[in-house]
């Protein structure tokens, strides 16, 4: 018992002497530090101001990233993620990297016509709107502004833009079918033409058009994308056509997705695929494909491709070749492809033209 009692004696002893000594080393070392820091301040000086250095440097790294992400997405969002541009010059090169601007050359333009059968075949597309764009300069007075992009929109590009207005109002569907002369003009127009005074209700002047001012967009600022309202003006389609050459005024058909819709489902691909096979003569298009036949009273007619024939194409196209892309037209292996299968759907025995 006596035994045991000494042993708890000297363990507890023995503990308290090893946190002496890690006491008395930790107060020297305390002790060492502190001295070598008043010893060498200018060393001490410069190790603090490389790790502060280093810590704001990680610090701002990480804003500026996150700062670059958010611009990115509300860009995206002034696009619209689920938003399919229809035009006739792509924004970038195509796959293989090279911008094959004398194949885009050939492509024909959309047009208003295109927008209106679009919106009425189209079961996935929330809304569907025209839009032509050209620089122009504005005019107030003696006050001007050159370089605004003006924007000619039907009436759905509300619903596709996303976009506030600081005073006014946007066009009524009648104001843009019956071609008002009307704009909405962005923050920085406004400032420029109207020196900060009230401008909703204004008559300004496009192109030696006279416009009722009967809106401001809100400031949106500068993005990465230039897509920004502050240096442009809205105008309706159908007055816009007053102000701009079609061909030079870049038409583009816009569609927006309904909710719960991939962009991938509303691709207009298809619909322009059987237009082109079977051609449109409400809009004066000739099909792409015809062929000659006697009749039995011998005389040569013409034919050509009918809509279930193109919708027969398609499918074939697809179950061959996988789904149809606008660029297959202007490639020739492609294009050989298309012709073998025509010729296998239709059972002719010549084709004139593709």
């Amino acid at each position: 018992m006596l035994i045991t009692f000494i042993q708890t004696i000297l363990y507890i002893f023995g503990g308290l002497f090893s946190y002496m000594i890690l006491l008395r080393l930790f107060s020297e070392s305390l002790r060492f530090a502190w001295h070598a820091i008043v010893n060498n301040k200018l060393r001490t000086f410069l190790s603090l101001l490389g790790v502060t250095i280093g810590i704001l440097a990680v610090i701002s790294v990480f804003t500026i990233v996150d700062s670059l992400e958010r611009n990115v997405r509300d860009s995206i969002n002034k696009l619209g993620s689920d938003v399919l541009y229809i035009q006739k010059w792509p924004w970038g090169p195509s796959d293989g990297g090279e911008y094959k601007w004398w194949d885009f050359m050939s492509r024909p333009e959309v047009d208003i016509s295109e927008m209106r059968k679009l919106s009425a075949k189209s079961k996935k597309a929330k809304a569907i709107a025209f839009m032509n764009s050209a620089k122009r300069t504005l005019k107030n007075g003696n006050n001007s502004i050159e370089g605004v992009d003006v924007f000619a929109v039907s009436y759905d590009w509300k619903d596709i833009r996303n976009f506030d207005l600081t005073n006014g109002r946007y066009f009524t569907e009648q104001e843009i079918e019956s071609g008002k002369n009307q704009v909405i003009v962005g923050s920085n127009v406004a400032r420029a033409l109207f020196n900060n005074s009230e401008s909703y209700g204004e008559i300004i002047k496009i192109k030696g058009e006279k416009a009722l001012v009967i809106g401001v967009f809100s400031v949106e600022g500068e993005d990465i994308t230039g897509n920004s309202l502050d240096n442009s003006a809205v105008v309706p389609v159908t007055f816009g056509q007053r102000l701009m050459n079609k061909r030079r005024s870049d038409p583009t058909i816009i569609a927006k997705a309904k909710v719960g819709v991939s962009i991938e489902e509303i691709n207009c691909d298809d619909f322009i695929f059987t237009k082109i096979l079977q051609g449109d003569k409400s809009d004066n298009i000739k099909s792409v494909v015809s062929w000659e036949k006697r009749t039995a009273s011998g005389k040569i007619r013409n034919f050509s491709i009918t809509e279930k024939q193109a919708i027969k194409i398609l499918e074939q196209y697809k179950k061959e070749e996988g789904d149809f892309k606008i660029d297959h037209f202007f490639n020739k292996e492609r294009v050989n492809k298309l012709v073998d299968i025509i010729y296998r759907v239709t059972a002719k025995s010549t084709i004139n033209e593709i």
